[in-house]
């Protein structure tokens, strides 16, 4: 139930014991939480609570809510605060966070409320993740044997400002389930993610049709 600040070489900086937060039927939800991520700079922490339940007055059905605190020292309470899961840093003060639809990619600035950026009409999308230069935007598409990683193309200006145009897509994988947790390189030109069999990296993002995808490491999960 801890969350673990750490040095690359394993050595715990300190434990955060995050906050309980409130899901979208005012019930409290805390535990283990499932998604974690450290802001660009290291001074914050995102984290995300899942919970299943049947609640007097609203629809049986899986709730979310993600909470940012900092991390280095003990928070009573989370700063900001959604209903969302998968949160994904663009900048020090810019999240990016995902529901179901209406609600698919979602732009959360720091003591905000998050707001649509992309709703697929046709399947699922979720899981996304920006360059550092926010220049293109990858993400989990489709659900169970239609599941694929897709990258897109992002004009205007993402990091920070107003909502940005719709980005534009230039290439996805094929589909099978158990595609998982895409990420960037910080180059912006190389992308990585989890299949089945472990992560797989695609080493030229912008020659989508040039180069193949290449398994790097067997069995691994959850490339950051």
């Amino acid at each position: 139930t801890e969350i673990l600040r750490m040095k690359q070489n394993g050595k715990v900086l300190n434990r955060l014991d995050p906050p309980m937060l409130m899901n979208s039927v005012s019930h409290p939800m805390d535990g283990t939480p499932a998604d974690v991520a450290i802001s660009p700079d290291g001074t914050k922490v995102a984290y995300t609570f899942y919970g299943y339940e049947c609640p007097v007055g609203a629809s049986c059905g899986a709730r979310t809510t993600t909470g940012i605190i900092p991390s280095d020292r003990f928070a009573a309470s989370a700063e900001t605060k959604s209903y969302f899961r998968s949160p994904s840093w663009a900048t020090n003060s810019r999240l990016l966070n995902s529901g179901g639809y209406g609600s698919h990619v979602n732009i959360q600035d720091l003591g905000t409320e998050p707001y649509n950026w992309i709703t697929d009409q046709q399947t699922d999308l979720g899981d996304a993740e920006l360059t550092r230069a926010g220049d293109k935007l990858v993400a989990v598409r489709g659900y169970n044997d239609s599941t694929h990683i897709v990258w897109y193309s992002v004009t205007g200006d993402a990091l920070s400002g107003p909502k940005p145009p719709a980005p534009t897509a230039t290439c996805a994988t094929g589909e099978q389930a158990g595609f998982d947790q895409p990420t960037w390189a910080p180059d912006g030109n190389q992308v990585a993610w989890t299949e089945p069999d472990g992560i797989w990296i695609h080493r030229d993002a912008a020659g989508c049709e040039s180069r193949q995808p290449t398994l790097v490491l067997p069995g691994g999960s959850e490339a950051d």
